[in-house]
């Protein structure tokens, strides 16, 4: 990706720059010590804000897996923050290996999902799972400074994840409409504007800057902002919602009665048992 800062910037902290990718976001456009001001507090809103809820309220059965994902998300906001405003190597790797491990946590959510609780039906899986953390961490490392490696490897391990969770919901009999419907909400919410929103901003950040650096166009608290604000946003609803359609799983199979309700004008999903009624054995 190629950009022409069209406002005069001041001189960056953090240069030289050694992450192997630079964002569409004019670089320290409103202050010398962040360099994408937007993209950062996108970050931690987008992201880590919504792995903390996600902790707090989107963990029903009160799993661990659940935990581990959601704590996942958390750390991929802090770090996608952190490389934001650094442009830094270092914290490249924040942001994109926790991407990878989250996949993993929902990996091990679908494999177990239909699985009595205290009787894992692959007991082995977790340690599987750590050497197969280990192992893409190595390999992330080695070809760190391509970025396109990362995003094929990113994009096929969330398209088979994706995949893994429909099937749970769509071909499984008695499956509520719950989980399906805040499953295909995150589908569109990720494929239909949050994606399109990300590769525009890559491939057009020429155009997008003539508009987001615009001063009589955009106000002072916006200037300078590009669609991949939206591309944070989005991604970190597709991930919880993803969580959250599997915990609708998990409850059923369980045989714990739940309900689900909306907040911010019916888009955010919660999903809550109901007091008093007890988990059935499986």
């Amino acid at each position: 990706m190629t950009k022409a800062n069209t406002v005069e910037t001041t001189a960056g902290y953090w240069e030289p720059h050694t992450s192997s990718i630079d964002f569409c976001e004019t670089n320290y456009l409103h202050s010398n010590y962040i360099a994408e001001i937007h993209n950062v507090w996108s970050s931690i809103i987008g992201l880590s804000a919504v792995g903390l809820f996600g902790l707090l309220k989107g963990n029903p059965t009160k799993e661990i897996r659940y935990t581990m994902l959601y704590l996942s998300l958390f750390v991929i906001g802090i770090g996608s923050a952190c490389l934001h405003g650094a442009l830094h190597w270092v914290y490249q790797s924040a942001d994109e290996l926790p991407m990878l491990y989250l996949i993993i946590c929902l990996w091990y959510c679908i494999s177990e999902c239909e699985s009595p609780r205290g009787h894992p039906a692959n007991p082995h899986f977790p340690v599987l799972m750590v050497i197969f953390a280990a192992v893409n961490t190595v390999i992330y490392y080695a070809f760190q400074n391509i970025y396109l490696v990362f995003i094929a490897t990113f994009s096929t391990s969330a398209i088979v994840t994706a995949v893994g969770i429909a099937e749970l919901l769509f071909f499984r009999e008695g499956r509520g409409s719950a989980g399906k419907r805040i499953f295909c909400t995150g589908m569109i919410v990720y494929l239909g504007i949050s994606t399109p929103f990300w590769i525009f901003d890559m491939l057009a950040c020429n155009r997008v800057l003539e508009v987001a650096d615009n001063a009589s166009i955009m106000p002072w608290w916006a200037l300078g902002m590009t669609p991949h604000v939206i591309w944070h946003l989005g991604a970190g609803f597709a991930a919880y919602s993803l969580g959250l359609s599997n915990s609708c799983c998990r409850l059923e199979v369980l045989g714990i009665p739940y309900d689900v309700s909306y907040t911010l004008g019916g888009i955010w999903p919660i999903v809550r048992t109901r007091e008093g009624e007890k988990e059935k054995s499986v």
